[in-house]
């Protein structure tokens, strides 16, 4: 994970199945960090977020939580194969 968010080019963060699971991570690390000066109430996530919510709740551990990006990252790298596009910059 260190080396996709540090060190990885633009073509290979830009992946979708790669682009998810280093925005889970990012999410869950400034979730820690924040978490450690104040107790949040209550979690929110929306799309990709919700997953992030969930494990940063206790509701899903962080390893289910990457199991299933894993899964949704796959599946949207397969859709994207069959359907080309891209994300407006």
């Amino acid at each position: 994970m260190a080396s996709l968010l540090l060190e990885a080019s633009d073509e290979e963060v830009v992946r979708t199945d790669r682009a998810q699971i280093a925005t889970f991570a990012l999410s869950l690390l400034v979730s820690r960090v924040a978490g450690a000066r104040v107790r949040p109430q209550y979690f929110l996530g929306h799309s990709l977020g919700e997953f992030s919510a969930l494990v940063a709740s206790g509701l899903l551990t962080l390893e289910d939580g990457a199991r299933l990006i894993a899964v949704r990252g796959a599946a949207m790298a397969r859709a994207a194969s069959a359907q080309p596009g891209s994300m407006v910059p």
